[in-house]
């Protein structure tokens, strides 16, 4: 009879252990599938509020600064500079003032590893570039000589 309480005990025991196992397995489980879906989540939001629009308007940047350059290179030499600002104010500078309101706006989504070296010069550059500009267009020159870097890829408006 004793060995049958045993018997029965370290069976209950046994069940209460595998119970107990398969609880913990299956919070790990359920844990390690919210942090997936989280991940995925955040990468889809990465994709479609930050690099996609970044992408379409750094190529557009891109695509307006050539023809700006090809336009002054083709206007005779009393125009260059009125085309150069037209094309700056009506079609570069709005969408690099969109590359720069998604960097500020989006700054929590940037890969972590590269945030805080190209985005940083980046977001500095446009904020240098883009308030000379501003002064510029505002008839106040030669305030303070700025690094001719880049936003993004290539150089910003010069």
């Amino acid at each position: 009879m004793a060995s049958s309480f045993v018997s029965g005990l370290l069976g209950g025991l046994v069940a209460a252990a595998v119970s107990m196992l398969g609880w913990f397995v299956s919070d790990h489980l359920r844990r390690r599938s919210e942090q997936e879906r989280e991940h995925a989540e955040y990468v889809e939001a990465q994709i479609s509020e930050l690099y996609a629009p970044l992408s379409i308007y750094s190529l557009a940047e891109r695509r307006y600064r050539m023809m700006r350059d090809r336009a002054v290179e083709a206007a005779p030499s009393e125009m260059k500079a009125p085309v150069w600002r037209e094309f700056s104010e009506r079609y570069v500078i709005p969408e690099q003032m969109k590359i720069f309101e998604l960097f500020k706006t989006k700054w929590h989504l940037l890969i972590f590893d590269r945030r805080h070296d190209s985005y940083q010069r980046a977001i500095e550059h446009c904020t240098d570039a883009l308030s000379l500009f501003d002064l510029d267009v505002r008839g106040v020159k030669g305030v303070i000589a700025v690094d001719r870097g880049w936003c993004l890829s290539a150089p910003l408006v010069w």
